[in-house]
């Protein structure tokens, strides 16, 4: 029968219509998404000083932005959710307005591992050590990877520095 649900590997075992199984996704729709990550994309981890409780509080992100709303609901599309905000607008009035599509965690688990990056491989291969990490840094264990996780943001501060061209060559 050819119900609203069908089996799936991920998740609960289900995904409607609307969004796109992972096991079902193109090969040549997976491809596209990999080439915009590795394009577009910005893949980093972040740090913010709790209050309440002693240590950092760990953000994984991966977010791509671009000027075409079309291409960002695509991705979302085949992603089967994340959000997608805008438009923003840049210092500059003549250029156009930005949107911002931001994969959440949960997502980020189930695809990175399934992405096969060229130039910000590096980058996703340390996201998924993040994101293994921070499922086991809650409750009692709050903290306990919090030398590795230092060790991470480092590592992604020096790939996501940019680089200044030497034309001296």
């Amino acid at each position: 029968s050819h119900g609203s649900k069908r089996r799936s590997a991920i998740g609960n075992g289900r995904c409607t219509r609307r969004r796109m199984c992972m096991s079902k996704v193109a090969r040549r729709d997976l491809g596209w998404l990999e080439g915009l990550i590795d394009g577009e994309g910005c893949l980093s981890l972040y740090k913010t000083k709790r209050e309440t409780i002693r240590g950092f509080q760990w953000y994984s992100s991966v977010v791509i932005n671009n000027t075409d709303r079309r291409l960002l609901e695509h991705a979302q599309k085949i992603i089967g959710g994340g959000h997608l905000n805008g438009p923003y607008r840049n210092g500059n009035p003549n250029w156009k307005p930005i949107y911002m599509f931001r994969i959440g965690p949960n997502l980020q688990r189930k695809w990175l591992p399934r992405l096969h990056l060229i130039t910000k491989e590096q980058h996703r291969l340390l996201l998924i050590e993040t994101l293994s990490l921070l499922s086991e840094h809650i409750g009692r264990n709050h903290g306990v990877h919090d030398s590795r996780l230092e060790q991470i943001f480092l590592e992604f501060r020096k790939l996501n520095r940019w680089q200044r061209r030497d034309d001296s060559r």
